[in-house]
């Protein structure tokens, strides 16, 4: 499968989605933080494009969660520090039961947090 592994030493779950899959979960999460960071975040998914007011204002809006919404859905890392600054906004993020996402939007709090907490570095493969 062509897709993203999410990958960190001593993992606690498997993480790998696809990439479609990545960005339309990262697009949710960005709604249910907060409604205008949702509507950006569609734009920037729909056209791969967004003024520097509006690459601002996403910033902005995500508070902790930026490093994650505007991160490489192919390669990269983030650090347990990144983690930790993302973990304050992602842990109170909540998808419906319906959601298709819901069992990965979990395993992605699960590595956020063991890389927080275990100072691990998060690898995107």
């Amino acid at each position: 499968m062509m897709g993203l592994d999410l990958v960190a030493k001593e993992q606690p779950v498997d993480f790998s989605i696809g990439y479609f899959g990545f960005n339309f979960m990262r697009e949710n999460i960005a709604k249910k933080h907060n409604k205008d960071l949702g509507v950006l975040y569609k734009k920037c998914m729909k056209t791969g494009l967004l003024t520097e007011n509006e690459f601002e204002e996403v910033k902005k809006l995500s508070d902790g969660l930026s490093s994650l919404l505007l991160h490489s859905d192919c390669d990269g890392t983030l650090t347990y520090k990144e983690c930790r600054d993302i973990r304050k906004d992602l842990n109170k993020i909540e998808f419906e039961d319906d959601d298709l996402y819901k069992t990965k939007l979990e395993d992605l709090k699960t590595m956020i947090n063991f890389c927080a907490d275990k100072r691990r570095t998060l690898y995107f493969c």
